[in-house]
């Protein structure tokens, strides 16, 4: 099995999954396709937290018009307090969670904020998540869009889809198992948000991200 490439070509995601941060943590830069048509059916605005009658999808509404617009120029809709709503969810459902006093300040005031486009949304919170994990790695963001990775980089876009029959296989990525906060009654659910992995294990978690992609020994 081959090293991961040095950097990584990656979706802007919503609150992304465990995966997408084991690839982020196993890079040494990351650049974010802003540029790519935005598609429906995907975790561009929707991330997956673990809650007492299990996994739940939240989305992020969006106004019309979206489809196949550049990502960068897709707006969120105001119209109902959905920030109100996945707060309170995501407080419901890790407030009982080791570290959940310890990151939450910082996400609990971005959710006050009402930026425009989606990508201002997403990068905000992948900034806050970066800080909070402790994961030195750089990124940039696209200007245009184009067809193939830079060389030295893994194309990563549209590798974590939001339905199944759409993902592609990754050979590189392994769930670890860490405790979660149902795991009693639910039993282990892998690959869920970020948010999952943070609000468990902590200072940990970066570690476990990294234990997540295969590399030569």
């Amino acid at each position: 099995m081959s090293h991961p490439a040095a950097g990584a070509l990656m979706d802007i995601l919503y609150l992304p999954t465990i995966q997408y941060f084991a690839h982020w943590a196993a890079s040494s830069s990351v650049i974010l396709e802003q540029c790519a048509p935005y598609t429906k059916g995907t975790w561009r605005n929707r991330c997956a937290v673990a809650t007492a009658d299990g996994s739940l999808v939240l989305s992020v509404p969006l106004l019309s018009g979206k489809y196949l617009q550049p990502l960068r120029e897709v707006k969120i809709a105001y119209h109902e307090p959905w920030q109100r709503t996945h707060w309170r969810s995501i407080h419901d459902a890790y407030r009982k969670s080791p570290f959940f006093d310890f990151y939450t300040e910082p996400l609990e005031a971005w959710y006050r904020q009402q930026p425009e486009y989606l990508v201002e949304w997403n990068t905000g919170l992948l900034r806050i998540l970066l800080k909070a994990l402790r994961l030195p790695v750089a990124f940039e963001t696209t200007e245009s869009y184009v067809p193939d990775a830079p060389e030295n980089y893994r194309d990563l876009r549209d590798a974590f889809a939001f339905k199944p029959r759409l993902q592609r296989p990754d050979p590189l990525y392994r769930d670890v198992r860490y405790v979660q906060v149902f795991e009693d009654r639910l039993g282990f659910l892998p690959n869920l948000s970020i948010l999952d992995l943070l609000f468990c294990t902590g200072p940990e978690a970066a570690s476990i991200l990294r234990r997540s992609v295969i590399t030569d020994n």
